[in-house]
C-alpha cells in the first residue's frame, strides 16, 4: 500500500482510533500517526491525525461546551443526593471559563478517618477528586484548602507525591503539621528510567519496608486525587 491514500479522511482516522481512545484517553496524535503507519502502511499528516482525534472524542464524549454545561447539572444532582458532600466549582469571573473543581463525598472523608491509605482490596483509598486548568501553586493551595475543610479531623497526615515542586511548597502552607514524601512507585520508575537498570534487590527490600505510621494521602496528577 502506498504511503498516502486519498480515502484516509478525518472520519476514517476517527473510526480507526476510537476504540484505542476508549482505553487510553491521552492517546496523542503523534501516536496515532505511528500506529496507523504500522497497522495500515499509510502515512498521514499530523493535522489529519489531530482532526481525526477531535472527531472521535466528540463522537465518544460529546463536545467540550456540552460537557461543561453538564458539569453544572451533575454538581446540582450530586449535592441533592449526597448529604454532607463537599463540592466546589470555581470559574474565572471575567469569562466564566472553567478553573477548578473539587468533590469529596462524606463517606470518603469518614472512610479516611477509619482507615489509612488502602481499602479492603489493598488499593489506594480515594478521598477526593479535583480537576484544575493547570498545575500551579495557587491551584494546589485551593485544592489543599478544600481538602482540609472536607476532612473530619486535624490529625497529622503524610502526603506522597511525584516530586512536584509547587506541591512541595503548598503543603506546609496549608498543613503545617503534615509530612511530605515522595511516592515509592515514582522513585522506582525514575531510577529504572535514568539508570537503565533495576534497583538491587537488597535496596528494593529496604525501601519497601520503610513506611510511615501516619495516615497517607497519595496525590496523583490525574483527574482524581487519592
Amino acid at each position: 500500500m502506498s504511503d498516502r491514500h486519498p480515502k484516509t479522511s478525518k472520519k476514517w482516522v476517527a473510526n480507526v482510533v476510537k476504540r484505542k481512545l476508549l482505553d487510553k484517553p491521552t492517546y496523542r496524535a503523534s501516536e496515532m500517526m505511528r500506529d496507523i503507519r504500522r497497522d495500515y502502511g499509510i502515512t498521514i499528516p499530523y493535522h489529519q491525525a489531530w482532526w481525526g482525534k477531535e472527531v472521535a472524542v466528540n463522537s465518544l464524549y460529546g463536545d467540550f461546551r456540552t460537557s461543561y454545561h453538564m458539569l453544572h447539572w451533575y454538581s446540582k444532582c450530586a449535592l441533592q443526593s449526597n448529604p454532607g458532600l463537599i463540592l466546589y466549582l470555581e470559574v474565572y469571573p471575567e469569562t466564566q471559563h472553567f478553573k477548578c473543581y473539587f468533590i469529596c463525598f462524606k463517606a470518603s472523608a469518614y472512610g479516611f478517618e477509619v482507615t489509612s491509605a488502602l481499602n479492603g482490596n489493598n488499593e489506594l483509598f480515594t478521598v477526593a477528586y479535583s480537576i484544575a486548568d493547570s498545575e500551579t501553586y495557587d491551584n494546589w493551595v485551593w485544592f489543599l484548602q478544600n481538602l482540609k475543610r472536607a476532612l473530619l479531623s486535624d490529625r497529622r497526615i503524610a502526603f506522597l507525591s511525584d516530586r512536584g515542586k509547587v506541591l512541595k511548597e503548598a503543603i506546609p502552607d496549608i498543613f503545617p503539621n503534615g509530612h511530605h514524601g515522595y511516592c515509592f512507585q515514582h522513585i522506582m520508575q525514575n531510577f529504572n528510567d535514568q539508570c537503565a537498570g533495576n534497583m538491587p534487590p537488597l535496596s528494593r527490600n529496604y525501601l519497601e519496608k520503610s513506611s510511615s505510621t501516619l495516615p497517607i494521602l497519595s496525590l496523583n496528577k490525574s483527574t482524581k486525587t487519592q
